[in-house]
């Protein structure tokens, strides 16, 4: 019994041992959406909550037209920023509408690029009977993209939309 008592710390402080020599102090690994040229300051992310506040305070006056009208779609392809399309506008007049945005809040800020930005949010689109366990809210998420200075609130394409969820399974693991 003495022997067991003498062996259990030793193994210990083996393990203990060797589970932290593999990391070396003050080497940070990036990530990789991020871009570590990309000059970040406190009004960019001023900015870019402020653009979604007040798209999320529009759909929850239910102002749908004046708040699709801040949303844009960018093509990386040739680098356009655009209004969404009139098909995306009513799509999403349509998600709305069924879905309205009662209360919400900002959940996650991602800002790794100009181009590669996220917003993340969550909103109550109806008002949950008091002990229901029934799910009353939705996710959603915003794309601001900086051109020229300028933020704008951009929404998925449907081919980023494949991205944009690999990405979102990825970032929740981290």
């Amino acid at each position: 019994m003495k022997k067991v008592l003498y062996v259990v710390p030793i193994f210990l402080l083996i393990l203990a041992a060797a589970c932290s020599g593999g990391k070396k102090e003050g080497v940070q690994i990036a990530h990789p959406r991020f871009d570590e040229h990309m000059t970040r300051t406190a009004q960019d992310s001023a900015d870019v909550l402020n653009l979604t506040n007040r798209f999320l305070d529009l759909l929850k006056a239910e102002q749908y037209d004046d708040a699709l009208n801040m949303l844009y779609t960018f093509n990386s392809e040739d680098s356009i920023i655009q209004p969404i399309s009139d098909a995306r506008r009513q799509e999403m007049l349509n998600t709305f509408g069924t879905f309205p945005v009662l209360n919400y809040e900002i959940d996650t800020v991602l800002m790794y690029t100009d181009y590669d930005t996220e917003v993340r949010y969550i909103y109550e689109f109806f008002k949950k009977p008091e002990g229901s366990t029934m799910p009353n809210t939705m996710n959603g998420t915003v794309c601001p993209h900086r051109q020229d200075g300028k933020w704008y609130l951009t929404v998925p394409t449907e081919k980023s939309e494949r991205v944009f969820e690999k990405n979102r399974t990825r970032d929740s693991r981290s």
